[in-house]
């Protein structure tokens, strides 16, 4: 993200992304994340300390993180208005949707709240080296597979990663 930068964290977990950007200058930062814990958490503990940050529960179903949640994933819709964000960060979101129908719905919902010029940073698992896999648990996807869903929305312009075939060897893309 970059100085002046609307920044949306889909995925924030305990709030790891938001220093680091604070340090970069952005304007505003909110993180979103299907577990209440630890947005209640955030807002607790960060956002009542850092301006111009803001921590969402989004309520979406996921067998690991929210079983009970009310928004099924292949129809979530991210709670903001269209162009809200300069960028859009999910750290290890699309390792834990589970089928290509459902990472396909978020991009589609990503591409919708950036502004025209936002930037996209993801990771992924993907195959080769690692073997393919639907579950919510560690998802895994053909590499081309997630090039056709990212190039519907985005232009790739930087990949590191997910070669090793280590557990944590995510391959990242802006």
């Amino acid at each position: 993200a970059s100085e002046n930068a609307d920044v949306l964290d889909l995925g924030c977990g305990n709030g790891r992304q938001l220093i680091g950007l604070v340090d970069t200058g952005i304007r505003s930062y909110t993180g979103l994340d299907p577990i209440k814990k630890c947005i209640k958490f955030c807002n607790r503990e960060l956002a009542s300390r850092i301006p111009n940050t803001q921590f969402v529960h989004l309520d979406v179903r996921n067998r690991m993180y929210n079983p009970k949640g009310r928004m099924l994933p292949e129809e979530v819709v991210l709670p903001f208005e269209n162009n809200s964000f300069d960028s859009v960060i999910t750290g290890s979101v699309f390792t834990h949707l589970g089928t290509r129908m459902v990472s396909e719905r978020y991009l589609e919902e990503i591409a919708r709240v950036l502004k025209p010029s936002g930037k996209l940073f993801s990771s992924w698992f993907r195959n080769p080296p690692y073997e393919i896999s639907a579950e919510e648990s560690r998802t895994v996807f053909a590499e081309g597979d997630i090039q056709k869903m990212i190039s519907k929305h985005f232009e790739t312009y930087y990949s590191r990663g997910g070669s090793s075939g280590e557990w944590w060897d995510q391959w990242c893309l802006c």
